[in-house]
């Protein structure tokens, strides 16, 4: 089992909802992680395959207890493993380690993998949260289309709808983003009965994947203070006061 983020005080409850979770794990601690030369290495150079196909698509196929390790050694050839993560994605989105896949893509892809989230966020594809998320860490922009069109679409999953503001928060749009992480952050509390009319919010008993994202989000913009009074399962009053801090912060220039 993975343990929380490095350095942070957040609540452990998120873990049980999620791969999610996990990917996002594993895409911090592996973040400038360089993999040694191993034998499965060597031994792919010595068939005369390629070693960055290879390492993507041992990844791909990996379970989850091996993520880490195979995340590091497809990171280590970094934007070489763009284009052969791309076809595993394209060819075998339900993969065990698809979703691993995606986190990888998200630290080392450019425009093609900006597309290929965009494509299967649209869709709504099986892997279309973590192709969300994905797009707040690739180069992006605050008025992505296919970001926006979650937050229209009532229809659309409220977990890739939380996923969407939280990418446009992290690509700078500070009008309708911040808005949606305020509800979902007061989700289920008194306060967030007007969220619910407005936005199209359903109503359900547990948001700690969602307001997981939202602590990642802000962790990512450096707004550490307002984590520190932030625990996905606080009470009401306390996720109806950090909800208003939180959509004030982000609404700043």
């Amino acid at each position: 089992m993975l343990t929380a983020w490095p350095g942070t005080m957040l609540s452990m409850s998120h873990w049980r909802v999620s791969f999610a979770g996990a990917v996002a794990a594993i895409l911090s601690a592996c973040h400038g992680v360089e993999a040694a030369p191993s034998d499965p290495v060597i031994d792919v150079v010595q068939a005369g395959l390629d070693p960055v196909v290879a390492a993507c698509r041992d990844l791909h196929d990996a379970p989850a207890h091996l993520w880490g390790e195979r995340l590091a050694d497809v990171m280590s050839f970094g934007a070489r493993s763009e284009a052969p993560l791309l076809e595993q994605l394209s060819e075998r989105p339900a993969a065990a380690g698809a979703q691993a896949s995606l986190a990888a893509l998200a630290r080392v892809g450019g425009a093609a993998a900006v597309a290929h989230c965009r494509r299967v966020v649209t869709e709504r594809g099986t892997l279309a949260v973590e192709a969300a998320l994905a797009l707040g860490v690739l180069p992006g922009r605050a008025d992505d289309a296919s970001l926006l069109g979650c937050l229209d679409d009532p229809f659309t999953d409220v977990t890739l709808r939380a996923a969407a503001a939280c990418s446009l928060a992290r690509q700078g749009e500070r009008e309708r983003a911040p808005r949606w992480i305020g509800a979902i952050v007061r989700a289920g509390t008194p306060a967030g009965h007007a969220d619910e009319q407005a936005l199209g919010i359903p109503i359900k008993e547990r948001w700690a994947r969602e307001r997981y994202f939202v602590q990642r989000t802000l962790l990512a913009l450096g707004h550490d203070d307002l984590l520190q009074g932030f625990d996905t399962d606080s009470s009401w009053r306390a996720l109806e006061s950090i909800a208003d801090r939180i959509e004030v912060r982000l609404r700043a220039p």
